[in-house]
């Protein structure tokens, strides 16, 4: 067990609740045969938690950047196709745009990001007047500022202009309450290591079934139990079912928990962590719309490195995370892509003694 504080939510939750432990020693000892009902059983929780549409078709992934990449690779590109995203993806997204624009030839477009407007609904609406625009792509969550985007209203005007939707749901899920009926995207990507607080190698994927792809391999669909013609990654010979047995076991603790989402618990810490934060030498990054934000906030150093500081945080038993966080997209718009960033994200098990301890190592520091 970690002694000392864990501030690091957003790169993966710890600790684990015990009963997903629990669940992931006794299924991995399940025969192939005993794990098929379970599975099923874990498949109709999370489309329910999520509200996933009847039209939709829901997989179990290793996590949401390989769920990502299996979305746009699998889907049908041509040169010119245009997608839109914001200016705030994870390299999961815009590492995957990259190799479209430089093997295909689509064309991508950046809603600029500002702390004050995050996602201009204006600019996307004259970018989608202006281009025949195939895809929008967006962040329901950062994974650096925290900032909740309104995947909502951007669903409705790609819809309007015959655009479709994937919204990245990394940071969100388990921490906020998500509906992706409501929400209205066509894709969509979740990790469970993160919020829904399960293990490693575990995510999710689902996509409206008039979505075109480029190829249809055999696969096997879990909810029918039957094969059908899909995407090319549910081989039911290789599914990390001890992995999606414990993220169901953490389903459960969630939905009995923290039914609302760990995010309404943890910000009583959070603001304690802000406010600390504002009286120190530091560039400070964090969402400003306290109403629709995630506990994370990152910050640059005035003097001295990120990763200096982080080791020196590490010796002291805090662990934060740091770095670009996988972001290069997003530190374009901060304007942190040659420093970085140190980034901190209590859950739900941080209490306000751990944000003093976390503050008054990094007063010692600065």
């Amino acid at each position: 067990m970690h002694d000392g504080i864990y501030l690091n939510n957003a790169g993966t939750s710890y600790p684990k609740p015990q009963a997903s432990l629990d669940a992931l020693s006794r299924a991995a000892q399940w025969s192939p045969r005993e794990s098929w009902s379970d599975i099923e059983a874990v498949t109709n929780s999370f489309k329910d938690f999520l509200n996933i549409p009847k039209s939709h078709r829901m997989f179990f992934t290793n996590s949401c950047t390989s769920g990502i990449n299996i979305l746009l690779n699998s889907m049908a590109w041509a040169p010119g196709d245009v997608i839109l995203s914001s200016g705030m993806e994870h390299y999961a997204c815009s590492g995957v745009i990259d190799s479209l624009v430089q093997n295909i030839g689509i064309i991508h477009k950046v809603v600029p990001y500002h702390s004050d407007h995050i996602f201009s609904l204006d600019e996307c609406e004259r970018l989608l007047s202006e281009h025949k625009v195939k895809l929008i792509i967006c962040c329901h969550g950062s994974n650096l500022t925290g900032d909740v985007f309104p995947l909502g209203k951007i669903s409705d005007l790609a819809h309007a202009h015959g655009a479709m939707v994937l919204g990245d749901f990394a940071q969100t899920a388990g921490v906020i309450p998500i509906d992706v009926s409501e929400l209205g995207v066509d894709l969509c990507a979740f990790t469970g290591h993160k919020g829904l607080l399960g293990p490693l190698g575990t995510g999710l994927i689902s996509m409206d079934k008039s979505v075109k792809l480029a190829r249809s391999p055999a696969t096997c669909d879990f909810n029918t139990g039957a094969c059908e013609t899909e995407l090319s990654f549910c081989d039911v010979g290789s599914l990390n079912t001890a992995g999606v047995a414990s993220l169901g076991a953490s389903l459960i603790w969630l939905q009995e928990n923290h039914p609302k989402g760990t995010g309404s618990y943890t910000f009583r810490a959070f603001h304690l962590l802000v406010e600390e934060l504002k009286k120190l030498p530091l560039k400070l990054y964090y969402a400003r719309d306290g109403e629709s934000s995630l506990p994370i906030a990152s910050f640059v150093p005035t003097k001295g490195s990120c990763e200096d500081l982080a080791k020196q945080l590490f010796a002291q038993g805090v662990h934060v995370g740091y770095g670009q966080l996988c972001a290069p997209l997003a530190h374009r718009s901060l304007g942190t892509l040659d420093t970085g960033v140190l980034r901190i994200s209590p859950s739900v098990f941080n209490t306000e003694d751990d944000i003093k301890g976390f503050i008054g190592h990094l007063q010692k520091m600065l």
